[in-house]
This record gives structure tokens, C-alpha cells and sequence, in this order.
């Protein structure tokens, strides 16, 4: 019997990993820069479907325009000010927005090296670790925590494991996240009609960031930025916002159907929120894609005395984030 297939490639000067199934229908293409999806084509019954927006060539993938598909780590989306106070220490990042925030973690361009590459007739399964955080000597960042990112490619769709151990000997804040951009035949994705477990908005400043306390969130339950239940269209919305308050389930399900087309696309994830950006404010490609992106937390969690515990993984402690994209059967 045939089994799938894990080769080596490149994305211009960048090393990567191919995954694919037999049939050749499924592949995934990641980088080992940043553990990036960099592609993903899953099967239909019309044959198959790229179903990720990716960089358009490697010089995009060098400038990380868009933060396509990053992992995001030891912190997802912005911090304010760049700095964090955690058990009475104050920590600065380097890295900042233009509004003076840190952004998306420290290990979207880091080196990953394979630590597990097996396949079968029924799945590829890719493991990338870094060593990035394992000094506890990065800028802002003195603990020393181990990253590993397990892709496992199916007939189903691709899941992502996220699991982040704390190997050093004081407790760690640590939320975890993922950028990935969906897209259905690269349509406009202002046509396409989203769905969302959560009927909650975080509120945020002119700088993105989160109002303190109640403040922060409100509940958007028949407004346009309402996308829970049955969902609404894109329309115009020009989005960037965190959606919370999700029931509590086994696992959280967002999905894009694009009516013309009739492709729905469902990202699951095993826990948190659910951060959504259509693209707009990028130099180029505006709405050609949806970041629907797991996250643990709301931006600025590390901020966030409510949080303080949730963030909080003890030494030699392990906490995973889950994300599963795939095609509902019959939609095309």
C-alpha cells in the first residue's frame, strides 16, 4: 500500500518540509523558518483545493508581510507598550509596532529544526522544535521555554499542535497563538459569510489594545459585528478583533463559506478566543484572505490582572493549543 511522503524542499533560500497523502490531493508546505505554513491543498470531490494564503513569493516571506500562518509565541497579538510585569519584574520587548506595542512573539522568524517526520497511507505527520526561548536569555523574555509545532496532514484537513513546556525553574507567562490565513479560490473575502462561536467583542483603544477591565469586552449579540450562530456576510466590515465568550465545549469552530462557490472552510480550535483580520490595512492583497486565528488570550494578556493566573505555567509544566483546518464535506 502506498503511503504518503515528507521530502525536502525550498521556498526560495528557505528550507522546507512537503507533506503529502498518496493520492497526492493533500500537501502542505512548510518552512522551517518560523515552522511557517507556507500552502495547503486539501481534497474535494472536484479534485483539490488550496484552501491557504500564503506569501506571494520568498522576498514576502522574508519581510513576514501579514504574519501569514505565524506561530505565535510566548505571546500572540499585542502587548502594550512593549512591556509586561510578571511577579514583580518588569520585561520589555524589542520588537514594536508602530504604535509602540510588541507584536505576535518572539518566534515567527526563529530557526525550528524536524524532530519527528513519519508517514503512513493515512497521514504525514511533521514535528518542529526551537531552541529559540531555551536560553532564558531573549530580549524581555528570561524563561526558558520549549516550543514544539506537530503538524499532522490527513484527508481531513491539517492539524497544528502547539506545545509549549516550561523547562526552567520559576513559573513562566506563556499564551499561545496561530496566524493562518484562509482563503476560497482566492475570492474577496467581503463576499464570503463567516461564522463564530463567540457573541463577544473585545474593545480596544486607537492602539488595538484592550479597555481595562469590564470595559474590554461587550456583548454584540444583533449588531454587524454579530457572527455567531448562524453567522452573517463580511460585507464591507474591515475587521481586526478578538471575539470571546465562546461556550465551553470540547472545541471552538469558526467557519468561511463562500456563497458562489459553495466552499465552506472550518478552522477548530481546543480552547480560548478567536482573533479575526480581513486583511485590510496590509500595503497589498487587502481582503484576499481571512486571518481566523486561535489564540489563548485577548491581546495584551500579559497586561491583564485577570489573567495573571491563566497565563501562569509552572516549571515543568506543558500546555498545548490545538487548531484543525479543513473543508465541510459537501460544500463545493
Amino acid at each position: 500500500m502506498a503511503h504518503g511522503r515528507i521530502t525536502e524542499s525550498r521556498f526560495g533560500d528557505y528550507p522546507t518540509r512537503v507533506l503529502t497523502l498518496p493520492d497526492g490531493d493533500a500537501r502542505a508546505e512548510i518552512a522551517l523558518r518560523g515552522a511557517t505554513l507556507l500552502s495547503l491543498t486539501l481534497p474535494t470531490a472536484q479534485g483539490p483545493e488550496s484552501v491557504l494564503g500564503g506569501y506571494n513569493d520568498p522576498a514576502d516571506f522574508t519581510a513576514l508581510t501579514g504574519a501569514r500562518s505565524a506561530i505565535l509565541a510566548p505571546y500572540s497579538n499585542r502587548l502594550a507598550g512593549g512591556q509586561y510585569t510578571f511577579d514583580g519584574v518588569t520585561h520589555a520587548f524589542a520588537r514594536r509596532d508602530n504604535d509602540g506595542n510588541s507584536l505576535h512573539g518572539l518566534v515567527m522568524d526563529a530557526a525550528w529544526h524536524p524532530t519527528q517526520e513519519t508517514a503512513d497511507e493515512d497521514r504525514a505527520v511533521l514535528e518542529l522544535a526551537t531552541d529559540q526561548l531555551l536560553a532564558g536569555d531573549a530580549p524581555g523574555y528570561p524563561f526558558q521555554l520549549a516550543l514544539k509545532a506537530r503538524f499532522t496532514l490527513s484527508r481531513d484537513g491539517l492539524r497544528l499542535d502547539l506545545i509549549a513546556t516550561n523547562q526552567g525553574a520559576v513559573s513562566a507567562p506563556v499564551g499561545l497563538g496561530w496566524h493562518p490565513y484562509l482563503e476560497t479560490r482566492g475570492r474577496d473575502i467581503r463576499d464570503a459569510h463567516l461564522t463564530l462561536p463567540c457573541h463577544q467583542g473585545v474593545v480596544t483603544d486607537e492602539r488595538l489594545i484592550p479597555l481595562p477591565g469590564a470595559d474590554g469586552v461587550t456583548d454584540l449579540t444583533g449588531t454587524a459585528s454579530d457572527f455567531s450562530g448562524d453567522g452573517r456576510s463580511i460585507n464591507n466590515q474591515a475587521i481586526d478583533r478578538c471575539f470571546v465568550g465562546a461556550p465551553r465545549e470540547d472545541w471552538l469552530y469558526s467557519r468561511l463559506h463562500d456563497p458562489a462557490t459553495r466552499l465552506t472552510l472550518e478552522l477548530a480550535q481546543s480552547h480560548g478566543v478567536v482573533q479575526v483580520y480581513t486583511g485590510h490595512s496590509l500595503p497589498h492583497r487587502q481582503y484576499d484572505g481571512l486571518a481566523i486565528e486561535p489564540n489563548e488570550f485577548m491581546p495584551d494578556a500579559f497586561n491583564r490582572p485577570e489573567l495573571a493566573n491563566a497565563i501562569r505555567l509552572g516549571p515543568g509544566r506543558e500546555r498545548t493549543l490545538s487548531s484543525h483546518i479543513r473543508i465541510v464535506p459537501d460544500s463545493t
